[in-house]
């Protein structure tokens, strides 16, 4: 893999792998990617969320499956060693 960071992000990635985080620059990039993907899913599905609100297709509101959803988020990124 090939990128160039900037001296700030270099020291920064640096310091994460120093603290022992990660176990290497590549691993921060990775995972800084990672959280940039599963950023814009969940952007998408805000967006689709809106538009079918703005269209009249109200989707009931369900905490419990909110909830879940968020463990099992939780749960990939702790098997995937992103927490």
């Amino acid at each position: 893999m090939s990128y160039q960071l900037t001296p700030a992000q270099q020291k920064f990635a640096e310091a994460q792998v120093a603290s022992g985080a990660y176990e290497s620059t590549d691993k921060v990039v990775e995972a800084a990617l990672g959280l940039l993907r599963d950023r814009q899913v969940e952007f998408e599905r805000l967006a689709t969320a809106i538009a079918q609100d703005e269209r009249g297709e109200h989707i009931p509101f369900d905490m419990e499956k909110i909830k879940q959803a968020g463990r099992d988020a939780l749960h990939a990124r702790q098997s995937n060693g992103e927490c």
